[in-house]
């Protein structure tokens, strides 16, 4: 089965940390997203994406700034982000550190896309990403001011985008959008963008040491190949469940529209490799199940939501049905 989405431990660990230093009690925030803070000591390890987007929305409700997606990437440092961070410190150029931005980003945080284009003497960087929709919000806010709180750590130079675009309506905190980009905004763009003068690319960085680089490149490029094989039709379906279980509406119907095809026509190609939509989910579920009720504090109502089903009181009818036991019990006994 195709793994569920992942984010870097160094990644979340960045983030709690710095909402902690804007005074949210940290106590509050493992509760918040039911994972213990101690889990976060291991920055080579993975976590599920989920109980990121859960810090996200703590921390909206805890923090009197909405901005605060935009301060957490200003104060990020790349020595904190693990093995992806230390690639970019460790960047010849501008225009290399870009490259690396765009290849290794999603070992730092799965669902997500990054990725350049030139036209002529412009550079853009486009940023996609997999999420409910306030959380891409802070999402988006926090990766363009990550990026530029980098140019500026590891460059000698003053270097400003020449405009970003925003996918997200214009907010009211956009004193605080112009104090960080310093360029042209751009709202209800088409894409999330920021774009560059190319004459930057060759600006040198003042950490380049091109033997760090090299092994950690060549140790990155291991964690990523699934990137570049094709996935198998079960595979495709799989993914889109995972990303979607979280919002209750996952259907056969609503699969085979994303798929551009007809349900008659998804399950016939699954019955190929021998299984079928409801099969597929029922495995998921059971699989996530465990992962959760093992691996983060979330209530049991909280996984049933996680895991899409309609009405709570389904998930231990099914988790016993599953496992042979319910989900406190199982919780208790990996305790």
């Amino acid at each position: 089965m195709r793994k569920s989405p992942t984010v870097s431990t160094a990644v979340v660990k960045n983030d709690f940390e710095l909402v902690v230093q804007m005074g949210v009690s940290p106590e509050k925030l493992e509760e918040a997203i039911g994972l213990e803070r101690s889990r976060l000591d291991y920055s080579d390890e993975r976590l599920p994406i989920w109980p990121a987007f859960q810090l996200y929305e703590s921390i909206y409700t805890m923090v009197d700034d909405p901005a605060f997606a935009l301060k957490i990437g200003e104060h990020t440092d790349p020595r904190s982000l693990g093995i992806f961070g230390n690639i970019i410190l460790n960047c010849r150029n501008l225009g290399e550190m870009l490259d690396s931005l765009c290849r290794y980003y999603s070992i730092a945080r799965e669902l997500t896309r990054v990725h350049s284009r030139i036209n002529k003497d412009r550079m853009w960087i486009v940023f996609e990403v997999e999420a409910p929709d306030n959380i891409r919000h802070f999402l988006v806010e926090k990766f363009f001011a990550t990026i530029l709180s980098f140019i500026q750590r590891l460059t000698s130079f003053s270097i400003q985008p020449l405009e970003i675009g925003f996918s997200h309506s214009e907010v009211e905190y956009l004193d605080e959008y112009r104090r960080i980009f310093r360029c042209p905004l751009l709202f209800n763009h088409f894409e999330n963008s920021v774009s560059f003068d190319i004459k930057y690319l060759d600006y040198k960085c003042n950490r380049y040491n091109p033997r760090i680089k090299e092994i950690l490149s060549h140790h990155a490029d291991m964690l990523i190949p699934n990137h570049f094989n094709a996935p198998t039709f079960r595979e495709q379906v799989e993914e889109l469940i995972i990303k979607n279980l979280h919002q209750g509406q996952i259907d056969i119907e609503m699969v085979s529209d994303r798929l551009q095809m007809s349900r008659w026509t998804l399950n016939r190609k699954l019955s190929t490799e021998d299984t079928s939509f409801q099969q597929i989910l029922v495995d998921i579920r059971k699989k996530l199940a465990l992962d959760y009720l093992k691996n983060s504090r979330f209530s049991v109502q909280h996984v049933a939501y996680l895991l899409g089903f309609s009405n709570q009181s389904y998930f231990p009818k099914a988790f016993k049905r599953w496992h042979g036991m319910t989900p406190l019990e199982y919780r208790n006994l990996k305790m």
